[in-house]
């Protein structure tokens, strides 16, 4: 019997230290703490799509801080939101000071070589939201956003707060 309430306890006290951890973190990043920039290099249906993921799900803890791409065929609030075209992410990056570069526009192999190396020589994490299965390979990571997929390229493990603790 007593085997049996130790594991009814253990359950529901670690379900209700979840959800107040979580309804705690979720109240923290709706006033703006705790949260990291994102910068988006894309204006088309994938690149809009994570935006909206990333709005409808604040628990993930992104702030999209800018797109970059062309203009044509935005709404105005979605324009205000584009920074430049892909040729000023130096500029933006400087300027914005993203934790995070989504690469969320067709596969250019070289413009995103360009991302990887930018993202590596700044210390910027940098993941890709792919529109093909080639993408897929052995030394990247999958994540599932609300139904689309993130291919992790490089990952900055200091970045998750439990890292930073431990070391």
């Amino acid at each position: 019997l007593v085997i049996v309430y130790t594991g009814l306890f253990s359950i529901v006290v670690t379900s209700a230290g979840h959800l107040v951890f979580r309804r705690f973190l979720g109240s923290l990043r709706a006033r703006g703490y705790n949260t990291r920039n994102g910068l988006i290099l894309g204006t088309g249906g994938a690149a809009l799509r994570f935006v909206d993921t990333l709005s409808r799900h604040t628990i993930y803890g992104y702030r999209i801080v800018g797109l970059l791409g062309p203009r044509a065929g935005l709404s105005p609030v979605r324009r205000a939101l584009v920074l430049g075209t892909i040729k000023d992410l130096t500029r933006v990056a400087s300027r914005v000071e993203p934790d995070l570069i989504v690469y969320a526009m067709p596969i250019q192999m070289e413009t995103l070589r360009r991302v990887i190396e930018f993202c590596d020589s700044e210390g910027i994490d940098c993941r890709i939201v792919p529109d093909m299965l080639e993408l897929i390979t052995a030394h990247a990571r999958i994540e599932d956003m609300d139904g689309i997929p993130i291919l992790t390229v490089r990952d900055v493990p200091l970045q998750n707060g439990y890292n930073r603790f431990v070391k």
